[in-house]
């Protein structure tokens, strides 16, 4: 596995209360000597010279939260003295990790004067061309998709003829996001948790201070917009984690002087609606073949999606403390999580399309989301996450780049590093398709008012869709590939997945058109998914790519021809033959071998009816081409991976063009 989120503008941390204001409480993570004192801590316990003023009950990996009263002393200061306390092994202070921003939604119309070109293949998903245009459907029926140029996830459906579901159940990924909403094209999740919490979660704006993580008393089932306002009466704080998902949050709106306070205080408060993790979510599991929406990269008939709310609809961030929590969550640990219900079995793939730019050690022993990703990866678990929207190379990025991690980038449908998207230049990374992207959509306008975004819905918002782009879109594609290699060879741990993933990838270092690209240039060992051949290769079926054979006289002159004949011969000149082979690991993986041989037989061929031809010095073959002088009716080539080989792919010399002084 590799250390390593859309053209998102990064939010920034929420600002603290000024020095005048009831200054808000330090978030500080500490991890128990022995995790059973958790109970021996009560709120508004001095520790060490230190005001404890809130402790969480909930424990995760070992580590839990508390909130210590920052007004007499600095941070640092608070877990110098938590330290020295002798109650902990480590402390250190709780951060914000922002949701990646995308670049404004692009609308998708209906045009019913434009007809869909002619597909050779009948299209059986749920995608109607006439209303929304989607590259993981266009580029499929109407491009050769395994061309260099076109292709990486528009193989999606073509890699379902090689399918195998060997786990006997759909594949379950977290997507650790903004949270769930519901949607025409997506199935209602089961099992869910929300881990946003009010606790030292102030902001200050202007002259008044609020509580960021609250909640609406105001029922609203049907999610109509009953709730769009809320009074500060029917307003309460989220004190507690729970199994609820629902991307909603609500921030003040109108404001009326406090004589007792000597503030200004909130009186009204309207929601925030993210729309995020639906988006992320809808990549991967849009219902297919339902006659709604938009066709998704894998469909809800293979993933099931378990969503976890980290990020506040209306700030946009999350606690890092969030976070991993969320990720223990996922993974089935034994943490005590309070108010959230432990999830039935962990997941199989946990999607992380957030994070910031922020210098630091991201490995486990130094880090504790590195700590979370390690127990995940342990459990089997493969984590994704997107590498970010800047344009620059990311290696400050995190949680993309953390150890264990599947870092993800974003190239166009041509195969090219989108502008935005950020990449690494030294370290191995996978990228797929993050523009044009039509996925589920809502947002607050649209959830206030659906009926004035006609571009976008058909008056409900439940029936919203735009076009997306950014990694945070292009991870989620990635981890529903996961999700397939899980379900084809459920055997194969974290490390061996992205193994199977980077190496029969496609480098795409040179375009059509014989030009350097721009993947290349920036960041050289990255691989662009191919989804057919991930699933072939992660059954370690291994399969001998595109074959071709050239005479080697063919494209030469006559003249030079019958000098060669008069020299050598015209039974050798015209008998030489360069063969040539590509394999799913695009020659990328380690121990992958070509074995070439002959014979004069009718029928497939085999390695006990063919004759091995051996290299010069009897050493494995690793290059993918030969030059033979024709002794045999029949060439083929094989790949072996150990002792695992593929069949002999038959090379047809019919299609060598021969030179005119050979006929």
């Amino acid at each position: 596995m590799r250390n390593n989120s859309l053209t998102l503008a990064l939010v920034t941390l929420p600002l603290l209360l000024s020095a005048n204001m009831a200054l808000a409480d330090s978030r500080i993570i500490v991890k128990w000597h022995d995790i059973n004192q958790l109970k021996s801590i009560k709120d508004n316990t001095v520790v060490n010279g230190v005001l404890v003023t809130n402790v969480e009950r909930s424990s995760f990996g070992g580590y839990s939260l508390i909130a210590a009263d920052d007004t007499t002393l600095e941070t640092g200061a608070i877990i110098q003295r938590l330290q020295q306390s002798g109650l902990f092994s480590y402390v250190v202070e709780d951060k914000v990790i922002s949701l990646e921003k995308s670049s404004p939604s692009n609308m998708v119309t209906t045009d019913s004067s434009k007809k869909p070109a002619k597909s050779k293949t009948a299209i059986g998903y749920a995608i109607d061309l006439n209303k929304y245009k989607d590259p993981l459907v266009e580029k499929e029926f109407y491009h050769d998709v395994q061309k260099a140029f076109a292709n990486g996830a528009t193989s999606a459906f073509d890699a379902m003829t090689v399918f195998e579901n060997n786990l006997g159940r759909k594949a379950r990924v977290a997507i650790i996001d903004s949270g769930y909403f519901p949607h025409e094209d997506m199935v209602t999740p089961g099992e869910q948790a929300r881990f946003v919490r009010a606790v030292s979660y102030y902001v200050s704006s202007g002259n008044y201070t609020y509580k960021n993580a609250v909640d609406c008393k105001t029922n609203d089932p049907n999610n109509s917009g009953l709730d769009s306002v809320c009074s500060a009466s029917n307003i309460v704080e989220i004190t507690e984690q729970s199994n609820n998902a629902l991307d909603k949050s609500w921030k003040p709106s109108k404001f009326e002087y406090d004589a007792e306070k000597g503030e200004n205080v909130p009186v009204e408060y309207e929601v925030c609606v993210n729309g995020h993790g639906l988006s992320v979510a809808g990549t991967i599991a849009a219902i297919q073949n339902n006659g709604k929406g938009i066709s998704s990269a894998i469909g809800s008939d293979y993933v099931e999606i378990v969503p976890v709310k980290v990020i506040d609809s209306c700030s946009n961030d999350a606690w890092s403390s969030d976070i991993i929590k969320a990720i223990y969550w996922a993974s089935e640990s034994d943490d005590v999580f309070e108010g959230v219900t432990k999830i039935s079995s962990a997941v199989d793939v946990i999607n992380l399309s957030l994070g910031s730019s922020k210098p630091e050690i991201c490995e486990s022993g130094y880090n504790l989301l590195a700590d979370a990703v390690k127990y995940a990866n342990e459990k089997g678990i493969v984590v994704v996450a997107s590498l970010g929207n800047e344009g620059i190379a990311g290696e400050t990025f995190t949680p993309a780049t953390c150890h264990g991690i599947i870092p993800v980038a974003a190239n166009d449908s041509f195969g090219q590093l989108t502008d935005f998207s950020n990449f690494l230049s030294e370290q191995q990374t996978v990228s797929t398709i993050g523009q044009q992207v039509v996925t589920p959509t809502i947002n607050t306008h649209i959830y206030k008012d659906p009926e004035s975004y006609s571009i976008y819905c058909q008056g409900e918002t439940t029936s919203c869709y735009a076009e997306k782009q950014g990694t945070s879109i292009a991870a989620p594609i990635v981890s529903g590939l996961v999700a397939l290699v899980k379900m084809q060879n459920p055997s194969l741990n974290p490390d061996e997945i992205f193994e199977v993933i980077y190496n029969s990838g496609n480098e795409f270092h040179e375009s059509e058109v014989g030009s350097v690209t721009s993947m290349f240039r920036k960041a050289p060992d990255n691989r662009i998914v191919n989804f057919k051949n991930t699933l072939i290769a992660a059954n370690y079926k291994l399969h001998v790519g595109e074959t071709s054979v050239t005479q080697l006289m063919g494209n030469v002159t006559a003249n030079y021809t019958s000098d060669m004949i008069s020299k050598y011969g015209k039974e050798k000149v015209c008998s030489t033959y360069k063969l040539d082979w590509s394999d799913i690991y695009q020659s990328n993986s380690h121990d992958v071998t070509f074995e070439v041989y002959g014979n004069n037989i009718v029928g497939s061929m085999t390695d006990a009816n063919s004759t091995l031809i051996e290299t010069e010095d009897m050493s494995p073959r690793t290059e993918n081409s030969m030059v033979i002088t024709k002794q045999y009716a029949n060439y083929g080539v094989r790949v072996c991976k150990g002792n695992n080989c593929s069949a002999i792919e038959p090379f047809n010399f019919s299609s060598a063009e021969v030179n005119s002084s050979c006929l």
